[in-house]
């Protein structure tokens, strides 16, 4: 039985180390990172927006 010279994590930390993402990719992911933080800000700017204007037009007198 012969004894492989990597390890499992040595293995895994070479994988990861060959897989790098060109200026396009890395381009696409930013995009894609603040378009997705401008529809969550968005959203919750919304429900902001809607909580307040239900408090204000159905207060129980």
């Amino acid at each position: 039985m012969g004894q492989s010279t990597t390890t499992k994590p040595e293995e895994n930390q070479q994988k990861s180390a060959n897989f790098k993402l060109n200026l396009k990719q890395k381009n696409w992911l930013v995009s894609l990172q603040v378009a997705t933080a401008g529809i969550e800000l968005g959203t919750g700017f919304c429900m902001v927006i809607k909580a307040l204007r239900a408090g204000l037009f159905t207060q129980p007198f």
